[in-house]
């Protein structure tokens, strides 16, 4: 079955170039942003790719309505090469933003990762245990709240964000911890929220928010074989380890922070798994170790998915970035993910390994599957480097990115 894309704006030779994508894509073309919404409204599509400069709706708030209609579509922006990428996906929700006039090849590739990715998380045996659960988080208010402003235009925006973070007093007081820690190591201490907010800037703030948000609803979960405090303090870990990694490999900005936030919701599954089946996930702990198994195998055998898929899709659904949602769907497997060179799976899969290893957690078998990864990336002799700086790291500043 061909995959269903509708392309927005003004694409000039877009359409003549992909006509060798006819076999494999049913496309659609519509000039302007109402009439996209009325073809939405008409027929299902699987992906969306609009220009960034659409006419008749901004293009940040075509893609809004599309999130809120039908948010499991995937949604590609394409931006004019002199407009920063980070800015505009810290604004819409969109899965990918790529250049202007668009590289055809380049366009292929990344939205049939993008659709495959997809088909792993909607398999049918992790829709069949999503269906059986009745308390899915909440999305994040504030964090769209954040979304939206950053997409405003407002020359003041970070000023802004900030007014909305110091309406919320809990928000604020995480916020004011983490930037004047020792984690980020600025040299002037921030003295309230719009301060904070514009010496963080938007995606760290972004991914404060979110993963504060979404941790708070969570605090009376009770987990087998570990706590509520430990699984926060394991996530926060993970990802002050995740950007660290990907500094020492010369990532961008928007790489490491969004390392970060991966690192920080790698496990979220897990929470949404003991919400929902607390009587059976209470046995987890068990039955993996009755068996010799890690925990997601054991996960695997009860529900017919793993936390991290099942973190992964939520995520997705939120209209968070593929690269993130794909480094929390493989932060256990990344053999079978679809890069073979380093990224944010590769960080993301490192840093839970060595904070468990230096937890001494039974999860330490997991370093057969990095000898095998790290062979496959041809990246061995990176290990003993990521390990000596993330254990320096974590001895230096005692890390703790999200006070409870």
């Amino acid at each position: 079955m061909k995959s269903r894309i509708l392309f927005v704006g003004d694409l000039e030779d877009l359409p003549k170039s992909l006509e060798r994508m006819q076999r494999q894509w049913d496309m659609a073309f519509t000039q302007s942003g109402r009439e996209a919404l009325k073809t939405l409204a008409k027929r299902s599509f699987e992906v969306v790719v609009a220009d960034s400069q659409v006419s008749e709706i901004k293009s940040v708030d075509l893609f809004n309505q599309i999130c809120k209609q039908d948010p499991k579509i995937i949604r590609v922006m394409l931006l004019d090469r002199n407009v920063q990428a980070s800015l505009i996906q810290a604004a819409a929700p969109v899965h990918q933003c790529l250049p202007k006039p668009c590289d055809p090849e380049l366009l292929e590739a990344k939205v049939a990762r993008a659709l495959s990715l997809r088909r792993i998380l909607l398999q049918e045996t992790l829709i069949s245990c999503v269906s059986k659960m009745k308390s899915l988080p909440s999305p994040p208010t504030l964090f769209f709240d954040i979304v939206k402003e950053l997409g405003s235009g407002n020359n003041k925006v970070m000023t802004r964000v900030g007014e909305l973070i110091a309406q919320d007093i809990g928000m604020t007081a995480k916020v004011m911890h983490v930037v004047n820690s020792a984690h980020f190591g600025l040299k002037v201490e921030a003295l309230n929220p719009v301060h904070a907010c514009r010496m963080l800037g938007p995606t760290t703030i972004k991914a404060l928010v979110l993963s504060s948000e979404i941790f708070s609803q969570f605090e009376q979960i009770e987990l087998a074989g570990t706590s509520f405090e430990e699984l926060l303090r394991h996530s926060q870990v993970v990802g002050s380890f995740a950007r660290k990694i990907a500094v020492i490999e010369g990532a961008d900005n928007v790489t490491t922070e969004e390392a970060f936030l991966a690192g920080i919701l790698h496990d979220m599954g897990k929470l949404i798994f003991a919400r929902n089946f607390p009587k059976q996930y209470a046995k987890i702990a068990s039955l993996a170790a009755e068996n010799e198994m890690t925990i997601w195998q054991a996960e695997q055998e009860m529900f017919g998915a793993t936390h991290a898929e099942m973190g992964a899709y939520l995520i997705g659904l939120w209209g968070i970035s593929d690269s993130i949602v794909e480094a929390i769907a493989f932060h256990h497997r990344p053999n079978e993910s679809f890069d073979a060179k380093f990224g944010l799976v590769t960080a993301v899969h490192i840093a839970n390994v060595l904070e468990t290893e230096l937890q001494g957690g039974s999860e330490c078998k997991t370093s057969t599957v990095v000898e095998s990864y790290m062979t496959e990336l041809n990246m061995t002799d990176r290990l003993p480097i990521w390990r000596q700086a993330c254990h320096e790291h974590q001895v230096k500043e005692n890390v703790e990115l999200l006070p409870t």
